[in-house]
């Protein structure tokens, strides 16, 4: 991906992918905290989704975005005249748009299982009360059903 030489149409091409692959990553990353925050909220399996989304949030990053803004920023840095230019005109690359949409399409699917797995109800704990037998009586029941069963 990255060239020992580029041209400004090249490097103008690379900053749009840039942009669009930011505002995608940005969009993505407030979906899934959101939607993380509301599995924590209900009390659902919070650290099984979790895990997912923050394995799936890094892995988008190193293959959707970074490969895309890090050369950018190495390119600006390196000449600083290029950040006059502007990115009117052009529109992002096929090449980019086959990469992100299988990379969050994969995204996408994962998280929705893994959100459709973690969305459990709330387990409610039953708590012993007058209706259910004490350890003692069920002792005395079980040894009067051994009883019945040897006669």
């Amino acid at each position: 991906m990255q060239k020992e030489k580029m041209t400004v149409e090249e490097f103008l091409q690379l900053k749009k992918d840039a942009q669009v692959s930011l505002i995608l990553f940005i969009v993505f990353g407030l979906v899934l905290f959101s939607s993380m925050l509301y599995i924590t909220a209900i009390g659902a399996r919070t650290q099984m989704y979790n895990s997912i989304g923050i394995t799936v949030f890094l892995s988008v990053a190193m293959t959707a975005f970074r490969p895309y803004f890090l050369p950018k920023n190495i390119l600006e840095k390196k000449q600083p005249e290029l950040k006059q230019y502007s990115t009117e005109g052009y529109s992002v690359s096929s090449a980019f748009l086959k990469r992100v949409f299988l990379v969050y399409s994969v995204a996408i699917i994962v998280v929705v299982f893994g959100f459709a797995s973690a969305y459990a109800t709330r387990v409610e704990t039953i708590l012993p009360d007058d209706t259910l037998p004490s350890l003692e009586q069920k002792s005395i029941i079980e040894q009067k059903l051994e009883g019945n069963s040897n006669e």
